[in-house]
């Protein structure tokens, strides 16, 4: 089981540096969760490529459309809510980016995620065991 966060999912969709990374990654495991908040993140993501780098309209839209072919189990948000707070004062970092990790707690598996400044916290936290940078091995 892996949580991924949207800068994987995004690479993983489009084509960008560490685009091949993440999509073995993904593909590599058995079942792929993420919090609801995932679909929110992803649009936004797309969102922009499309208003500032050129990025077809339909070509995000499709990227959207595949999100279910790949995440087999979306938690809700709010369920995360209590773990994000406390992970988000402990690592002193956004709750956004903790709803993954408090999700990979939870379920006792790993978060994979591109962030390399978020990863760099969640090591530095003592929380690595949960955590995965696409390239690296699981």
């Amino acid at each position: 089981m892996l949580v991924v966060d949207a800068s994987v999912v995004v690479k993983a969709l489009t084509r960008e540096v560490g685009t091949e990374a993440a999509r073995a990654l993904i593909f590599s495991a058995d079942d792929i969760l993420a919090p609801s908040l995932v679909t929110l993140e992803v649009a936004g993501a797309l969102s922009k490529k499309v208003r500032y780098y050129g990025l077809p309209i339909d070509t995000a839209l499709t990227a959207m459309g595949a999100l279910p072919e790949f995440i087999s189990e979306y938690v809700p948000t709010d369920t995360l809510i209590e773990r994000s707070l406390r992970l988000s004062v402990h690592l002193s970092h956004a709750i956004q980016d903790c709803v993954y990790l408090a999700l990979a707690i939870e379920r006792n598996c790993i978060l994979a995620t591109s962030d390399l400044k978020f990863a760099g916290k969640v090591r530095a936290g003592g929380l690595g065991l949960h955590l995965v940078i696409p390239g690296e091995p699981l």
